[in-house]
């Protein structure tokens, strides 16, 4: 989308002039992410990609050893799955005003990276507290606590709340950083980088669970995934340089906020990628905090082999997460995006018929393909549709619609779970997979404006 307020890019360009200087001169007229400069791009990449491998750990401890956890202290399933998921319904309104307030954000330490430095340490606080609270209630017997088991479900539903708010507000200026130091031709790329650090993170925790909870229980688990976190982050604080000023013009808040109403509004595949997202959401937060929960009561399974069930998927995706990167960069992400999608429908629809356990590892090893492939894709989707200088407001109102869908769906999982069992999820899952392929088959993807001044600079060139 072009600045409101200034002339096509094309009609900046000055005549007579060489195209290296057109090069430069739209660059700077309309301060264009740092596509043509020489920047030590995969130093950049690295050093951005590396707060992705503490998130790793952090998405799959919430996902996979959280509910553990919360089952030992006999909470409802439905509220196990709520607490257990990345996602929390404050985020509807909390999240687009973080990403909003980033765009407009500038000190000596930049425009994302305060966030991450203020918020994070928050969240990694009460992660490390959580187990010591509970253990401390659970062991008391002072009587001004009153009933110590709904005591201690109150607070430690508290910590886990604050934990996961703190960490989704600093993550999503984290996320726009990639549309700031990463060009829009390398953005598959790198987001495959991102991805790949993501999933081993998501891998290393499996196998931390296989060896440490036979010999020490969940409670050490707790305290290094709050250290990993904190030190994955620290290459991409120190390590970045962002650009003082995004593309285009940005207006005051409100004049943002009423621009986005109008993007999106206008903007049928912005929409019609929102609605996508909802519904894939929907389908992976009904399954993901319950997953652990399934194979150790309706398939049986212990808890190390659920945690094994777990790692088939996370190495799938580590396996095909960077190709699929490089794919999405050749055929298009939007390609990419469905294709990830209709594996995680083939595998739910094949999860609802059985439970025999060689079966549930080969349609993990699909899931997990399914999954790779929409994590690298959705984001650089993303920045393909919404303007280039609001990606911060745009990556909130993202989070807006994955806030709403996937809390909703894990309580009404968790609802129909209690009523039904453990395999009532599998339909569910399937119908809201479902669901999200039709908005992407009316899904167009323009040529980005960048990319159409990079093409009418090549077009002078060759003239």
């Amino acid at each position: 989308m072009l600045p409101t307020n200034e002339p096509p890019p094309e009609q900046q360009i000055a005549g007579g002039t060489d195209a290296d200087h057109l090069i430069e001169e739209v660059v700077t007229k309309l301060h264009l992410p740092v596509e043509e400069q020489d920047i030590p791009f995969w130093r950049t990449a690295f050093v951005y990609a590396s707060g992705n491998l503490g998130t790793g750990l952090f998405f799959a401890f919430s996902n996979f050893v959280l509910p553990i956890f919360l089952q030992g202290l006999l909470m409802p399933t439905w509220l196990i799955g709520l607490l257990s998921s990345t996602r929390t319904f404050e985020g509807a309104l909390i999240q687009p005003v973080v990403g909003a307030w980033s765009d407009h954000t500038w000190t000596r330490f930049g425009r994302r990276r305060p966030f991450i430095v203020g918020f994070l340490p928050i969240s990694a606080f009460f992660l490390l507290v959580t187990p010591i609270l509970a253990w401390l209630l659970m062991t008391s017997h002072a009587a001004f606590l009153g009933d110590t088991h709904t005591t201690t479900v109150v607070l430690v539903t508290i910590s886990i709340v604050i934990f996961t708010v703190t960490f989704n507000v600093m993550y999503d200026p984290y996320t726009a950083l990639l549309a700031d130091v990463i060009p829009a031709r390398r953005r598959g790329k790198v987001n495959g980088l991102a991805q790949l650090l993501l999933l081993v993170g998501q891998l290393a925790l499996p196998l931390l669970g296989l060896v440490l909870i036979p010999l020490f229980g969940i409670g050490p688990l707790f305290p290094l995934v709050a250290v990993a976190l904190l030190l994955a982050f620290v290459p991409t604080v120190f390590g970045l340089k962002e650009p003082r000023r995004l593309p285009g013009h940005l207006g005051d808040w409100q004049d943002e906020a009423q621009q986005a109403v109008k993007a999106v509004k206008h903007n049928r595949a912005l929409l019609l990628f929102f609605v996508a997202q909802f519904f894939l959401w929907s389908g992976s937060n009904a399954i993901a905090p319950y997953l652990t929960l399934y194979a150790t009561t309706a398939a049986g399974l212990s808890t190390q082999a659920a945690l094994a069930l777990v790692l088939s998927s996370q190495i799938a995706s580590v396996l095909l997460v960077y190709p699929l990167g490089l794919l999405s960069d050749r055929v298009g992400a939007k390609r990419v995006f469905m294709g990830g999608i209709i594996c995680l429908t083939a595998a739910a629809l094949a999860g609802t018929f059985t439970v025999q356990h060689v079966a549930l590892f080969a349609i993990l090893l699909v899931a997990g393909i399914g999954n790779a492939a929409q994590m690298v894709s959705s984001y650089p989707l993303l920045t393909q549709l919404a303007p280039p200088n609001q990606i911060g407001l745009f990556t909130g109102l993202n989070s807006t619609v994955t806030s709403i869908a996937a809390p909703l769906a894990t309580l009404l999982v968790g609802l129909l779970i209690d009523t039904f069992g453990y395999r009532a999820m599998f339909p569910f899952v399937t119908v809201m997979f479902l669901a999200a392929i039709p908005p992407l088959l009316f899904l167009h993807v323009h040529e980005p404006w960048t990319a159409r001044v990079r093409h009418a600079l090549t077009g002078q060139r060759a003239a």
